[in-house]
């Protein structure tokens, strides 16, 4: 065929023909799906409503033989009955402009939040409930929508004022420019009632500040401001950030009456890290259990390899691989080693290191280097081929030595061994940590403190490392103490707010871009108890639209949004 019109610009023309029929069917789809869904949801809601007429018509016939029958007193076992099917009711009420009931609702950020399940996975754990019970369920979109508007309503509560406040503080990092600190709050007498050990319930979200450049003196502002709302705090607990700490420095400043005590196991951490950093004998174990990892994760000795070490914070965590080689030194001690390889083979080394006298070992010749595939035939091989009395004399140590489990634990964890003595000097180091964070987190931190953990540490014999480290805890004990008596004690432990944003990161991590978001939004649901009248009164409360123009004041376009414009196709 012959075109009059230019080559170049016919394709021009039909490629974007081309490109606009794509977007009209594009839009077509869009608007079926939209159609689908909405069908979809009236498909539910006429279920639903039609659920509602029955149980209210068969409320009305109850009520109408209430009135021809008049009730008897009520007892406590209809006062139950009452409390329940009040709940129920309340499990069955949809919030409004809501398709689902409160009960799903409940469900999908339990899901979430409880069970720890992601987005997705609670959408498919609906969905699975709901072909059995045939009922709908909702997207995975809609659990994130619900969660994110609990989060914002729990959130934007007034907070009681009061004067007796705990303030636990932390910030987190995540991908890009912004950072989140949390500030957790525990009452004096609540934080009594728990004997010192805070589970998150115990506590509650008073702040979560997102800041892009955060300098000590942004966080003294956001402590200023929150105690002018909620009461200024008796005591502030932290880890030893440096923003942080300057920020308490401070906030402290205005007001000398606040207690700051840094967080007893990142105070040990700094404590440990000078002397282990220098240490040349605990640099090379590692480095060695580093080695071995790599080398053995495939193999049959999988189940015996050394646990990962923390990219971050690594002298918080010591204890995991030095009680590791401890449990590798018994096993060895053990002499048994069938679970890695229950064969056995007489080979060179067997000879060179068994007692036997070199007289007998013609004896052996005719099954050196023969493998065999159990205990009971090469028992019953080695019987045969020497005298009775020098087989029952050597029994034990050929065992042990022609096993080639042996062979494979010395080739690859034979290592361990050389450690011995270095790892019962670390273990007083744990020690000391151990009975130092057992009394402190359970006791909590005042004049006694000093003596009594002295006292527990008596019976302990400890090297010149360990012994530094106890002295230096003695130090922290007596600088923080301040003279509190026994009912007094104060709080040492962080160690709730390190959980609730390891649950965080556990549920929030799940994205492509691990960035600081509307995710934030789940601190608040971690450490409340989530019932479905404070589900129903969120979702009466909070639309979608809080949350977006919330979420685009604080952070600003998220980074995928960023990269899908970035790499989008403009014609």
């Amino acid at each position: 065929m012959n075109f009059k019109t230019p080559l170049a610009r016919l394709v021009r023309y039909l490629f974007q023909s081309r490109e606009k029929w794509k977007a009209r069917a594009l839009e077509n789809q869009q608007e079926l799906r939209k159609i689908q869904v909405k069908t979809r949801d009236l498909e539910v809601s006429r279920k639903q409503w039609k659920k509602r007429a029955q149980q209210a018509e068969k409320e009305l016939s109850l009520v109408k033989q209430g009135e021809q029958n008049p009730a008897k007193p009520i007892g406590a076992s209809q006062e139950e009955g009452r409390a329940q099917k009040s709940i129920a009711v309340t499990h069955c009420d949809t919030p409004k402009w809501h398709s689902y009931p409160v009960a799903v609702i409940y469900l999908g950020i339990c899901q979430v939040v409880r069970a720890f399940t992601g987005f997705r996975g609670g959408a498919r754990s609906l969905e699975i409930t709901a072909e059995v019970m045939g009922s709908g369920s909702p997207s995975y979109s809609s659990i994130r929508l619900w969660t994110y508007r609990l989060g914002y309503y729990l959130l934007q509560r007034a907070i009681e004022h009061r004067e007796d406040r705990i303030f636990i503080t932390d910030m987190t990092v995540e991908l890009g420019k912004s950072k989140c600190l949390l500030i957790l709050g525990v009452s004096e007498s609540r934080f009594r009632q728990a004997d010192f050990c805070l589970t998150h319930h115990d506590t509650e979200v008073l702040a979560v500040q997102i800041f892009t450049q955060a300098k000590g003196e942004d966080i003294a502002a956001c402590l200023e401001g929150l105690s002018q709302r909620i009461g200024v705090p008796k005591q502030i607990v932290s880890d030893q950030g440096s923003d942080i700490k300057k920020g308490i420095q401070l906030f402290q400043a205005k007001h000398p009456e606040v207690i700051y005590t840094p967080d007893l196991s990142h105070k040990i951490a700094c404590m440990v890290k000078p002397l282990l950093s220098k240490d040349e004998v605990y640099q090379r174990f590692n480095a060695q259990c580093n080695q071995t990892k790599a080398a053995i994760q495939q193999t049959e000795l999988n189940f015996l390899k050394p646990p990962t070490q923390r990219s971050k914070a690594r002298y918080h965590h010591i204890a995991p691989r030095i009680e590791w080689a401890q449990k590798v030194l018994r096993y060895q001690q053990r002499g048994d080693f069938h679970l890695i390889d229950d064969r056995y083979r007489v080979d060179d080394e067997v000879f060179q290191l068994m007692a036997l006298p070199s007289s007998y070992w013609h004896f052996l010749a005719p099954i050196k280097g023969f493998i065999f595939n159990t205990w009971l035939e090469f028992d019953q091989t080695m019987s045969g081929l020497l005298a009775e009395d020098v087989y029952q004399l050597h029994q034990q140590e050929w065992r042990y030595l022609a096993s080639i489990g042996r062979q494979r634990f010395d080739e690859k964890l034979g290592w361990v061994s050389g450690y011995a003595s270095d790892l019962e000097k670390y273990q007083q180091m744990l020690d000391v940590i151990e009975s130092t964070e057992t009394q402190l987190k359970h006791e909590g931190l005042y004049n006694e403190s000093a003596q009594r953990l002295l006292q527990k540490l008596d019976g302990i014999e400890l090297d010149e490392k360990a012994k530094t480290l106890e002295t230096q805890i003695i130090a922290y004990i007596d600088a923080h103490h301040g003279d509190a008596m026994r009912e007094q004690a104060r709080l040492v432990s962080s160690d709730v707010i390190e959980s609730v944003f390891g649950q965080y990161k556990q549920v929030g991590h799940s994205g492509c871009l691990q960035e600081l978001g509307k995710m934030v939004l789940l601190l608040p649901l971690l450490v409340t108890e989530i019932t479905a009248e404070l589900v129903l009164q969120a979702m009466n409360s909070v639309k979608t639209s809080c949350v977006d123009e919330w979420a685009n004041e604080t952070f600003g376009p998220s980074a995928l949004a960023l990269r899908n414009a970035a790499f989008s196709v403009h014609l």
